[in-house]
């Protein structure tokens, strides 16, 4: 385009309206958000997996694995109901806490996380 077919507003920088919104926004500020959801979003899973394992810690391993068979599909909901109801499951919970404080005493649980923590190390190469 020669220069005398030129329209005068391209000679001319074009200016930004005052009251228009900017189009662009400052990355600082987008990544100070984006750091400041991360970490709430952090926050809030670790209380739900907090609340999660309370939960778990409050439920013996015996009703732990009903409720994982019972959602697999291989309890009925009713049987499970049934057991519960008669004290079956809280019985087992409480045989198998009596035992696992048995053993905790005689000091089997450190050792036989010991032993774990060897043969890991063994497997890692550590």
């Amino acid at each position: 385009m020669s220069e005398e077919n030129r329209a005068p507003e391209d000679e001319q920088p074009l200016g930004r309206p005052v009251h228009e919104q900017r189009l662009a926004r400052p990355v600082v500020r987008e990544q100070e958000q984006a750091s400041q959801v991360e970490g709430e979003q952090a926050e809030s899973y670790q209380e739900e997996r907090q609340e999660a394992r309370q939960v778990e810690e409050e439920q013996g391993l015996i009703s732990k694995a009903i409720d994982k068979a019972r959602e697999r599909g291989f309890v009925d909901e009713s049987t499970v109901e049934k057991a519960r109801e008669k004290g079956l499951v809280d019985k087992a919970d409480e045989a198998i806490n009596r035992a696992m404080d048995k053993a905790r005493e005689a000091g089997l649980v450190d050792k036989a996380n010991e032993a774990i923590d060897k043969a890991r190390n063994r497997l890692t190469g550590r």
